[in-house]
Order: structure tokens, then C-alpha cells, then sequence
């Protein structure tokens, strides 16, 4: 039978769903080199977002596109009289097959290019629920150039009712787009790959078993000079990361959870050297330690109040895309949110994270903290209010004779207060093309 003859029927078959949205914000935030004030700045940003869904029997795919776009200091203008602006896009695409009886199958793609704003700069990668401190970026950088592509694969393979195994992989490319970005994001490409075994032995406890290893490559640096002093050259980073890791989630109760990771890891390769005692541009590292990490989750409701919060630490090696390097780092961190009936919703969260050196490398500390509310008038709008402080700290020591890395630029204090307001479209239900073909005269 023809192909073109099948084309009704799966059509017809084939469900969609969309969402469309636009947020415009106002904010205040510390001050850049870049802007004219010294104490703080203002911006507006606009930022539209699409995204849209198609499901056929065992296929799904979604796909979505929000650009930013941004007015720094819009009550100024640049050289040549225009309001300074910038601009970044981000496009996300996934698929998914799954049939019964089968593995399930799945893959998606992440590009992000443009500018990044690192004065505002939130918890990159955080997973929802699960606060993280935000990564150390140095003060008054202000404005990069980015272009970063993260793309993934994977099947879920159901062994049996209770057996799980899942299968990743992945790759990452990029950071900053010209010389001066790649100070502050030097380009990176990475591969990974991991495995899961899940074991859900009651309806209360479930184990898991992880093993993954991830090749990380950071590219060479070349010494500048910012304002202020000499910054050597940073040689980059190869790095080889291993994790052996079993995990253990309990059901303590219907809205309350936790969870306990051990294993062990393991570094190996070269990084920048920043031990003042040490000569070389790189420094060789072979690094056997420990994976810790524990989270713990509960949800309150009571009369048309719910109250979520969230705790977690961990103890693994940190991937630091700004520094260049990979480090182990200690971090530990709280999330509470609130709604209610009546559609106001508030959230708190905080964490603290510490690098580990090793012999007399400089430890870095970041602690941040994050708030906001927001009240859902309707289903097309919402308004929200937030405000962001980092703190990040790091001795600031000499280059020492024979060391090729000095000291990234001191590290200091970020804070950010915004007030946003988002106009919502969404279908309110599966729209079939079936459907769509069958409309006009």
C-alpha cells in the first residue's frame, strides 16, 4: 500500500498541543563594568516563549523556542545613540518511542545562542525542587557571547515489573563566541555516558545501582590583561570523571520522601595549576573519592494551603565551565514553597557550596539565596516578584615563580530584584490534524 494512502490515517491519528507565552520584566541588579552606574543597573527584558507537542500511539515529539530579549540601561544609550541591547535564543527538541512489551526509547537536543548576562546569572542547572548554588561567577563581567549544544540519547529497557535499565549518552560543545567571551567561558566539549539499574523492591523502597563515566576537555586561554593586572594564560583542562554510585529511596510517608547516594569516584587528568607551590602550567591529577548525597522531601496540604520543601547535600566532582577546571566540591542547600486557593504562591531557598583543594589550591565558597511570589489572576496572566543574592569568596594570592595560571579576578557579591508580568495562551485540550483538515466551507 502507498505511503500516500497511509498519510490520512496516521494523521488522523496524531494529536497536538501548544503553549505560547510572553514575560516582560523589569529589574534592578548590581552594576558591571559595562554600565554607567556603579552601584546598581537597570534592565527590561521581553521574553517569548512556544512550545508545542505531537503524540501518535508509541511517538511523541515536542519541541520548544524562547528567545530573550534584552534593554541593559534602557534610560542610556550607546556611542552611536542607540539603547543598548542584546539578545539570546534557546531551542530545545525531544522524541520519545515507547511500546509495550518494548524499551522505550528517547533522545533531545538543547542550543543556546547569544548573550549571556552573567550579572543576573541564576542556578544554573538546578533541577526542580532541588536548589543548587549558583556557579562562581567572577563580579562585574557583565555581558558574554555564547553558543552551547548538549545532545542526549537513551532507552529505558523494563526487564521485568520490578527491573529497570537505563541506558545515556551525550555530548556538549561550546561557550564563548569570541576571545574576550572565552575568558569568562572558555569553550568546552565533553562526552558521557552512564547506566542505571532501578530495582523497585516494595511499594515503599526502591535501589539503584549507577555507573558512569563523562570525558571533559576545556581549550587553551590566552593571557589578557583586565583593567587592573596581568591574567596568565589558562592551558585548559582534560579531565576523565568516573562514578560508581547505588542510591536508596524511601517512602516514608504519602507526601514525604528520602533519598541516600553512596560510591566512588574517580579524576584523572590535567588541570589548570593554580598551587602557588607547584611549577607548570598544568598540574596531573589522579583523584580516587567519595559520592555522597541525601535529599529529603515532604508536602503539606491543609486547607486548600500546600507547603513543599526540599533539603539536600552532596559530596561529588564539580565541572566548573567558567574556571575551565573540575574540582570536588561539598554543597548543601534548603527549598520551601507555598500556594494556596486563591493562587498567590511564594518560595524560599538558600544553599552553601565549598570547593576542596588539593594541596595549597585556592578553595572557593558561594552561598546564595532566592526569593519570590507570584499570583495567578487568570489562566492567560500571571505576575511575579523575585530577588537573588551570591556571595562568592576566594583568597586572591601572587602568581608564584614558574606558574603559567595566576589567580582568576577576585570574586565578590551579586544581587538582582525583579518584577515580571507573563500572558499565557494554551490549548485547552488534544487538537487532532484530522480535525483541522475538516474546517472550511
Amino acid at each position: 500500500m502507498s505511503p500516500l494512502v497511509l498519510m490520512p490515517l496516521l494523521l488522523a491519528q496524531t494529536h497536538a498541543n501548544w503553549e505560547a507565552s510572553v514575560r516582560t520584566e523589569v529589574r534592578a541588579r548590581t552594576a558591571t563594568a559595562q554600565d554607567q552606574g556603579t552601584n546598581a543597573a537597570g534592565d527590561v527584558e521581553l521574553r517569548p516563549f512556544l512550545s508545542g507537542s505531537l503524540f501518535n500511539g508509541p511517538w511523541s515529539l515536542n519541541g520548544s523556542y524562547s528567545p530573550t530579549f534584552r534593554s541593559r540601561e534602557p534610560y542610556s544609550t550607546n556611542r552611536m545613540g542607540a539603547p543598548i541591547g542584546d539578545h539570546s535564543h534557546v531551542v530545545q527538541l525531544g522524541g520519545v518511542w515507547a511500546k509495550e512489551g518494548t524499551a522505550r526509547v528517547f533522545a533531545g537536543e538543547f542550543f543556546n545562542y547569544g548573550t549571556l548576562d552573567l550579572s543576573t546569572l541564576n542556578r544554573e542547572g538546578a533541577v526542580a525542587g532541588q536548589p543548587a548554588p549558583p556557579p562562581p561567577v567572577r563580579t562585574g563581567l557583565g555581558l558574554v557571547q555564547e553558543l552551547t549544544t548538549d545532545t542526549s540519547v537513551g532507552l529505558d529497557w523494563y526487564l521485568t515489573q520490578r527491573l529497570t535499565l537505563t541506558l545515556t549518552g551525550g555530548f556538549v560543545y561550546g561557550g564563548g563566541t569570541d576571545e574576550v567571551s572565552r575568558r569568562s567561558l572558555p569553550l568546552q566539549s565533553s562526552y558521557r555516558v552512564g547506566s542505571k539499574l532501578a530495582w523497585l523492591a516494595s511499594r515503599l523502597d526502591t535501589f539503584a545501582l549507577n555507573a558512569s563515566g563523562q570525558y571533559v576537555r576545556f581549550f587553551q586561554v590566552p593571557a589578557y590583561n583586565d583593567g587592573m593586572r596581568e591574567v596568565a594564560a589558562n592551558p585548559g583542562a582534560r579531565v576523565v570523571i568516573l562514578e560508581l554510585s547505588t542510591r536508596y529511596d524511601r517512602l516514608l510517608a504519602e507526601e514525604t520522601t528520602v533519598d541516600v547516594t553512596v560510591g566512588i569516584t574517580g579524576v584523572v587528568g590535567q588541570i589548570p595549576n593554580t598551587d602557588p607551590n607547584v611549577p607548570g602550567a598544568f598540574k596531573t591529577i589522579n583523584n580516587p573519592g567519595g559520592l555522597v548525597a541525601a535529599g529529603f522531601s515532604h508536602r503539606e496540604q491543609l486547607k486548600g494551603q500546600q507547603v513543599d520543601f526540599r533539603l539536600n547535600a552532596s559530596l561529588a566532582p564539580f565541572v566548573d565551565r567558567f574556571a575551565g577546571s573540575v574540582y570536588q566540591r561539598v554543597e548543601a542547600g534548603g527549598t520551601i514553597g507555598w500556594s494556596n486557593a486563591q493562587r498567590f504562591s511564594a518560595s524560599l531557598s538558600a544553599g552553601v557550596a565549598r570547593s576542596l583543594p588539593v594541596g595549597n589550591e585556592l578553595a572557593l565558597t558561594s552561598v546564595y539565596g532566592e526569593g519570590g511570589g507570584g499570583y495567578q489572576g487568570d489562566p492567560w496572566w500571571r505576575v511575579d516578584v523575585v530577588g537573588r543574592l551570591s556571595v562568592n569568596r576566594q583568597d586572591n594570592l601572587p602568581v608564584a615563580a614558574g606558574m603559567t595560571v595566576g589567580p582568576p579576578p577576585p570574586l565578590g557579591t551579586q544581587w538582582v530584584v525583579g518584577l515580571s508580568l507573563t500572558l499565557i495562551a494554551a490549548s485547552q485540550q488534544p487538537r487532532t490534524f484530522q480535525a483541522e483538515e475538516k474546517r472550511g466551507p
